[in-house]
């Protein structure tokens, strides 16, 4: 049996579209208002909202090249599209939710494109197919407990169609997550841009 090579470290990696500045804006304007109800939530921090194409898990160091020609010739065909940013929610629909998300609308049928194309080259070459329906959106909270749910519901109602703007999806970055108890840090591996 071969033993581990000690050199060989793992990272959480991810695929994801980064969300343009105003909307980014727009969302800091929605979580500041939600935090006036005082529920149990952690906030997602703005530099850390995206569109999770595929959550990796732990990539081995040595495979991350191969991830990135995976992703760059997956994204070949694809090219620019534009997304409108209008609807929130939660998960999961029945009993206590546990996320706070932003819906996409408009050019969804771009982003399940992507997402298949990602997903059957990823598997392709190993990586688990995930178990889930495909579900375009940006976390922008979790929910820890049950404290002032019921307010937080109704507040949301109030951004059921909230209009956050529309962006170009001009690139996929595969993201490192790096866990602190700040929360996860996030810094790129690479950008594929899509033309």
């Amino acid at each position: 049996m071969s033993r581990p090579d000690p050199n060989e470290h793992n990272m959480r990696a991810f695929i994801a579209i980064k969300v343009a500045g105003e909307i980014r804006r727009r969302i800091i304007e929605i979580q500041n208002e939600l935090k006036d109800i005082n529920a149990d939530i952690r906030w997602v921090k703005s530099e850390n909202i995206h569109i999770t194409l595929k959550f990796l898990g732990e990539v081995e160091d040595n495979r991350i090249i191969e991830v990135c020609r995976i992703v760059e010739d997956a994204v070949k065909t694809t090219g620019t599209f534009e997304l409108s940013v209008e609807t929130s929610g939660v998960f999961p629909g029945q009993g206590l939710p546990v996320v706070i998300w932003i819906g996409v609308s408009e050019g969804m049928e771009f982003l399940v494109k992507l997402y298949h194309s990602l997903e059957e080259s990823l598997y392709r070459a190993g990586f688990e197919k995930e178990k889930r329906n495909f579900s375009a959106h940006l976390t922008i909270g979790r929910i820890s407990s049950a404290r002032n749910i019921k307010n937080l519901l109704q507040k949301l109602e109030t951004f059921k169609n909230v209009g956050l703007g529309r962006m170009a999806a001009e690139a996929v970055y595969i993201l490192r997550s790096d866990l602190t108890p700040e929360g996860p840090v996030y810094s790129v591996i690479k950008k594929v841009e899509l033309n």
